[in-house]
């Protein structure tokens, strides 16, 4: 198993995981990742995974053989609207895995959070998720609420509603 990462430049980090099996000669697991993230809440991430298994699978819902690839971004469209996607694909059955799409609309006391979610079980059905949220900074909210969802789904992933903490004074200098 070997492990490395590395901040490419001030807002492009890389990182990259691989397990080698002397018994099959090959890589078995692999995920490298590229993420970028000019400036709080803008983050653009692209992933590649893989898992090998030399086993013959019983199951016909579970396959540890994996060739995925997957983009995920929050992205400024305004300066009150932020867009949100991750799109998972699978190589290997030529077909999206995840997908995630949503817009944040943050205002001077409140955000408004719309989110969709597709994805596939363990069991090859379609599964679909739709969170509505409106944020009263300061006293709570009302709706479903999608931010765990986005912090797994979206490396880099901020609320619109926290502020960074401690921000050097060279942090996302422009």
């Amino acid at each position: 198993m070997a492990s490395v990462g590395a901040r490419l430049s001030r807002t492009v980090t890389a990182n990259a995981n691989a397990q080698y099996s002397s018994s099959d000669s090959k890589f078995v697991k692999v995920n490298t990742g590229l993420r970028w993230q000019p400036k709080p809440f803008s983050v653009v991430g692209l992933y590649y995974r893989y898992n090998y298994s030399s086993e013959t699978v019983s199951n016909e819902y579970y396959d540890d053989n994996i060739k995925q690839v997957d983009l995920a971004a929050q992205w400024p469209i305004t300066d009150r609207l932020y867009g949100l996607l991750r799109y998972n694909y699978s190589l290997k059955q030529s077909k999206p895995i995840e997908m995630m799409a949503g817009i944040e609309y943050l205002h001077d006391c409140w955000t408004l959070r719309f989110v969709t979610q597709r994805y596939i079980t363990a069991s090859n059905s379609e599964e679909s998720n739709f969170f509505l949220q409106l944020e009263l900074n300061g006293l709570g909210s009302i709706g479903s609420s999608p931010l765990s969802e986005l912090k797994r789904n979206i490396k880099g992933y901020q609320s619109t509603t926290q502020v960074p903490n401690q921000i050097g004074q060279y942090d996302y200098y422009e």
